[in-house]
């Protein structure tokens, strides 16, 4: 999904909470943000978070599901295939 699109201010960043922008920040860089950052008012920090984070992040309805999900739907499937031929 990273290549079509990438979280902005305008797309994303200034319709999230200020909490949900540092979690987004946290979720991309593994890092917490430093003071200077965390004491920017929302539409600085929405800016701040374009410029740092834009490209490495996706909110989580635009993401893939993790292989571990991905996997127990599979066995799933296959158990029920399973079923079905007995």
């Amino acid at each position: 999904m990273r290549n079509w699109f990438t979280a902005t201010a305008d797309n994303t960043f200034n319709r999230i909470s200020r909490k949900q922008i540092i979690q987004a920040y946290v979720e991309a860089t593994g890092e917490q943000p430093s003071n200077a950052v965390l004491d920017l008012k929302k539409k600085d920090l929405a800016l701040r978070a374009e410029r740092e984070i834009g490209g490495k992040w996706l909110p989580s309805v635009l993401r893939q599901p993790e292989p571990a999900a991905a996997e127990s739907d599979d066995t799933v499937v296959q158990s029920l295939i399973a079923d079905d031929n007995r």
